[in-house]
């Protein structure tokens, strides 16, 4: 108890100061102390400290390079030391509210031209923070000194330790529902946040916002307050999908586009447009998405849209000239193989009309061709093609048209026009089964 009634009792500074331990000169006791706490010495030091933390907050006479905030600090980690070795935790708690005393101290006497505020708020909050055991609301302390330090500088709280003590002190605040505050903070650290902490951002949100429509209630006020911030039409347009506001999602395509057209979103609005079965827009924005990509990850997927958005709109060959552009940027990719037995399906119903005929049936040989071939390279595929190679089996010619057609198993069989004249630009060979 001893630690804390002397440390407590250094808040005022006395009209006398009492001679220096053991009638030392300044210097002296400013150097053994300092030797003292350098060595980890922690009794020794706190015998001479305790005298300069008590008496001498910004001066000592006799002593130039004296510096209160530093002999402050020293003394922190004299009664942190002291603390830590004592396994007594009645004695290890009343040291460490000595720190805390200390901490109290140095942020009230000092102004900010000695201090580093900043610093001193966030080393007091992860003192709380690490000895919770020993302090009473430790918690709270920390997350308190964590928020005025955010308060005084946003920007450095958010980058230092690459996001940890936003993250914890926002997860405080998501902890206890307070929406105000935590809103607040993720605002003023946004624009200093890096991608992961903007992803965590993101799953705080999902919590304080449990329903959709309330994220998307919120999300609208903010997009009112900064009318072209692409990352909130972003967002709203992933919530609008979710929720199958269709309208809405389309209108937010739009301004993204219009905002700004990049490639993302011009590929935003594209497939928006595709979704909605607006398949003449969606061409056109998929085409110029095409002209504005690189990545050949990219203009793959772009080129298996278009073949998509053709196939619906019928326009067979084109499809299948896109499923083919995307095939050869990527042989290892099933998905093209998956098109193009999807487009030659289609085409035999346009073919057979009312009244599938042997000749329509045998196309499905050469669909099954394609869906073999994308399990083949791609095992991604594998079921999907699976269950259509059984759907496509039951309508292969039977028996008895086989035989009529003088088709034997294992022979060739060329799809154009011999077979049909709207097989006539399909110009591809299969094999009977």
């Amino acid at each position: 108890m001893l630690a804390l009634a002397i440390t407590t009792s250094g808040f005022a500074q006395e009209d006398e100061i009492p001679p220096a331990p053991y009638s030392m000169n300044n210097m002296n006791v400013y150097a053994v102390f300092v030797s003292s706490a350098k060595t980890k010495d922690y009794e020794n030091a706190l015998r001479y400290g305790r005298w300069l933390y008590r008496y001498h907050t910004n001066t000592l006479e006799g002593v130039d390079q004296y510096d209160g905030p530093r002999t402050y600090k020293r003394m922190i980690e004299v009664y942190k030391g002291i603390g830590k070795d004592n396994e007594d935790p009645t004695i290890k708690s009343t040291y460490f509210d000595s720190v805390v005393v200390v901490f109290d101290k140095t942020l009230r006497v000092f102004d900010d031209e000695e201090i580093d505020r900043f610093d001193w708020l966030v080393d007091r909050g992860l003192f709380f923070q690490r000895n919770a055991s020993y302090l009473d609301n430790a918690y709270t302390e920390a997350y308190s000194n964590y928020m005025t330090a955010f308060e005084m500088d946003p920007e450095r709280l958010t980058q230092l330790g690459k996001g940890y003590y936003v993250r914890i002190t926002l997860s405080n605040l998501v902890g206890r529902n307070d929406k105000e505050e935590a809103l607040d903070m993720i605002e003023k650290a946004e624009p200093h946040a890096s991608e992961e902490l903007l992803a965590f951002f993101d799953e705080q949100l999902n919590e304080l916002f449990e329903e959709p429509e309330e994220r998307i209630g919120f999300l609208q006020g903010k997009l009112e307050e900064t009318p072209e911030n692409v990352d909130l039409m972003a967002e709203l347009l992933e919530l609008y999908n979710e929720m199958e506001m269709y309208g809405e999602a389309s209108q937010m395509a739009e301004s993204l586009y219009e905002t700004e057209p990049n490639l993302e979103n011009t590929l935003r609005l594209a497939r928006t447009d595709l979704a909605n079965a607006r398949y003449e827009n969606a061409i056109k924005y998929l085409s110029e998405a095409l002209d504005k990509a690189v990545d050949e990850a990219v203009k793959k997927q772009i080129y298996i849209d278009l073949a998509e958005a053709n196939l619906n709109l019928e326009n067979l060959q084109t499809a299948r000239k896109h499923a083919r552009a995307a095939s050869d940027i990527d042989p290892k990719w099933g998905e093209p193989y998956m098109k193009i037995a999807e487009i030659y399906a289609q085409l035999v119903s346009n073919c057979a009309s009312s009244e599938m005929t042997r000749e329509d049936k045998a196309v499905y040989w050469l669909v099954v061709d394609y869906l073999n071939k994308a399990m083949s390279i791609d095992a991604s595929v594998t079921n999907r093609a699976n269950a259509r190679v059984r759907a496509y089996q039951a309508s292969f010619p039977t028996s008895e048209e086989k035989f009529f057609k003088n088709w034997e198993k294992g022979d060739t069989l060329k799809i154009n026009s011999s077979l049909k004249s709207c097989y006539s630009w399909v110009g591809e060979t299969t094999t009977i089964r």
